[in-house]
């Protein structure tokens, strides 16, 4: 903006040094002259000005801006727009998908003050009560008391116990892993599977450009931050990064993306330039202005048309029948019609032997665009025409700028179009193993694979294939060369510690697992080798005490346990009392739980809620316009913008115009200024500058 004529009166004041009364006389006889002065100045100027261009101004909340970066520049200076911290899953609150608006009402702040803790309960529902969470899943109405001759089959009456008894007799020891109070035979196949089972159902990747120098291990979540923090700038990079070796990860924006742009141009009156224009073949009105939108780009932009290369050229005649030279440029408009546009020169034709022409550099146009992105969750040069509907993550439309190419993305919206592409992605391409056994590599360099914390714990510290390379590789062979002698069968026995020798069949079996683990030798007096006991009840620290067992079998003493079972069917076991039984399984119960708003708790109204239903779960980022002095939250900044610049909901809007571009060229004592000017505004402050009240 300009200085204002009251600035420049109220400077001129200062130096003033009239007495008081009479300062209302002396202000109005400045105003009144500087007014005067600067309005035959301004007149002086624009007769003395030309047209030299036009160029597109745009109007927002009483302002006027010269171009649509000036208006964003203004936009984000005031902070139009702001950023807002949420515990809110933007995903679950948006009440308008279409433009990507947020349910206020649900978004909760940060503060871990205004937290607590939820449980999810047996049945998936959100309990604010640990133990009441607990009890869904075991109480003393789910214990049994039960019978057992031989610490084998047990029954729910000495009776059914006796009939049942087998006696079986003979001393084996093996390797177990307690986890979670459970005890797992290390040699056990059907054991392994239902430790396995218990840990996080993950996945292994090699390393790559997806993950660094170093292999990822994690859940779906966290493989996809792991990319997300390495592989973003690979994704965008104008340049394509090297593959690596076997692996499908020089993925590249530009394969995902396609771009249109409509141009549109607009031809103004021009000096000396008759114009025609002509759609179907027939000619239509016009007052000194035409509008066409090719269906292809023409490149070169308005010098297109400046350039007669471009027209085929005929011959017309003038009002006394002299030959001028004609322009027509004839092409396919975006309704798919045949239009044309001619140019000739006003001047009357040549009788002579060459025809007049014209000077197509004087003509004026302004050119605009309107551009779109389309990002896909697959490969354009995989994907069939009829498939790009299904395989469509987002389009991106209305863009006020010129994408001739890929390339012409700019940087923010690439990362904008990355954020989108990534989880589409990663779900159904990246982390897509469905037909592959477990231990096999897709495409992208990933395997399923399971995971678990210190001593068998959920937890994605640890990883069993990790754990399998290390056996197989190191541990194994280091074994095989410990030779202790032969079973009765004749097999070589090797010492896997300094209580368990096994056979090469028992340590091909083996399951090892890395980092700190609660392994075992323990003893069984079934007689079966490497017996699976997931409740212990058949295992014992020492062989004294397995034979103590085994005698008691012999003796046919009746033992009675207490079976405290959950709702899926696991259970404890005390040889005290229901209660103890039940305190013993509630223990070994891993609740799910998170921190949730108190104002989201309160909002469920005793009610019951999905465990999975829950808003407030991470840390988000949203947008805020304020429109008609009312909040309004969107999912991203680019919603947030076209909400506050379209008028859509009752605030400010946008207008653009196009306004001539004016040259006035100023003789200051020999020396040439030129000044350009727009709008009304301008040319005042050019005025001023001539009359010299302002630099």
């Amino acid at each position: 903006m300009g200085i204002s004529l009251f600035k420049i009166l109220l400077s001129s004041q200062m130096l003033l040094s009239g007495v008081a009364t009479t300062g209302v006389a002396v202000n109005e006889f400045n105003r009144s002259s500087l007014n005067s002065q600067v309005s035959e100045m301004t007149q002086l100027i624009a007769s003395k000005s030309k047209v030299i261009g036009t160029k597109e101004i745009y109007n927002f909340n009483g302002e006027t801006f010269n171009s649509k970066q000036e208006l964003d520049n203004f936009i984000y200076s005031e902070s139009l727009i702001q950023s807002y911290q949420t515990s809110s899953n933007l995903n679950e609150i948006i009440k308008d998908h279409q433009n990507g608006i947020l349910d206020e009402t649900k978004l909760y702040d940060t503060n871990l003050d205004n937290f607590s803790m939820v449980y999810r309960d047996a049945f998936g529902n959100a309990q604010t009560q640990r133990q009441k969470a607990l009890d869904s899943y075991t109480n003393l109405g789910l214990v049994q008391q039960r019978y057992s001759y031989d610490h084998i089959g047990w029954y729910d009456s000495p009776t059914e116990a006796k009939d049942n008894f087998v006696f079986k007799q003979g001393l084996e020891k093996s390797n177990y892993y307690q986890v979670n109070g459970r005890f797992y035979n290390a040699f056990n196949k059907d054991d392994q599977e239902k430790m396995l089972n218990g840990f996080v159902d993950g996945y292994y990747l090699k390393p790559s450009n997806f993950v660094g120098t170093k292999r990822a291990i994690g859940n779906a979540d966290n493989i996809e931050k792991t990319i997300k923090n390495n592989f973003a700038s690979k994704w965008g990079s104008p340049t394509r990064v090297t593959k690596t070796e076997d692996i499908c990860d020089d993925l590249n924006y530009v394969d995902f993306v396609e771009t249109s742009t409509q141009q549109t141009f607009k031809f103004y009156k021009s000096e000396k330039i008759e114009m025609h224009h002509y759609i179907e073949g027939r000619e239509q009105k016009h007052n000194g202005q035409v509008t066409i939108k090719p269906k292809d780009r023409l490149d070169g932009g308005t010098d297109f048309f400046r350039n007669k290369n471009n027209y085929d050229r005929g011959l017309t005649h003038g009002s006394w029948n002299g030959k001028k030279w004609l322009y027509k440029y004839g092409f396919i408009n975006s309704d798919g019609q045949k239009e044309e546009i001619t140019f000739n020169t006003t001047k009357d034709g040549s009788w002579g032997k060459n025809p007049t022409d014209v000077d197509l550099s004087k003509l004026i146009i302004d050119l605009t665009h309107n551009s779109a992105i389309k990002l896909y969750g697959k490969k354009i040069d995989e994907m069939k025409d009829s498939e790009k509907d299904a395989y469509l993550i987002r389009t991106k439309s209305n863009l006020g700028y010129e994408i001739a190419s890929t390339k012409d993305i700019p940087t923010e919206i690439v990362l904008e179009l990355f954020d989108y592409w990534l989880p589409v992605f990663v779900k159904n391409e990246i982390l897509n193993t469905y037909g592959l056994p477990r231990e096999k590599y897709n495409k992208y360099g990933v395997k399923r694979d399971y995971l678990y914390g210190p001593n068998g714990v959920k937890g994605e510290e640890l990883s069993v294939s990790d754990s399998q390379e290390y056996y197989d590789n190191v541990l194994k062979p280091e074994i095989m060369t410990r030779y202790d002698g032969f079973d009765q069968e004749g097999n070589q026995l090797y010492k896997v510690n300094s209580q368990l020798s096994v056979t090469k069949a028992d340590l091909d079996n083996y399951l090892y697992l890395m980092g700190e683990m609660d392994v075992r030798t323990l003893y069984t007096f079934t007689g079966e080798k490497h017996q699976s006991s997931l409740d212990g009840l058949l295992l014992s620290p020492t062989s004294a005490e397995a034979q103590e067992k085994l005698f008691q079998i012999e003796s046919n003493v009746l033992a009675k346990k207490y079976f405290a079972f959950d709702v899926y069917g696991n259970y404890e076991v005390s040889g005290n009392d229901k209660e103890d039984a039940v305190r013993k399984l509630q223990t070994k119960i891993d609740l799910s739980s998170k921190y949730v708003h108190n104002d989201e708790i309160k909002s469920w109204k005793n009610k019951t809620v999905s465990f999975d239903n829950i808003i407030t779960d991470g840390i988000y980022t949203t947008y805020k316009v304020m429109i008609n002095d009312k909040p309004m939250y969107f999912i991203n900044q680019m919603d947030a913008y076209d909400a506050l610049v379209s008028g859509s909901y009752g605030g400010s809007v946008v207008t653009s115009e196009v306004s001539n571009v004016y040259l006035y060229i100023q003789n200051k004592d020999g020396e040439y200024i030129e000044h350009t000017y727009s709008t009304p505004q301008e040319l005042e402050q050019i005025a001023l500058k001539v009359l010299g009240y302002a630099h």
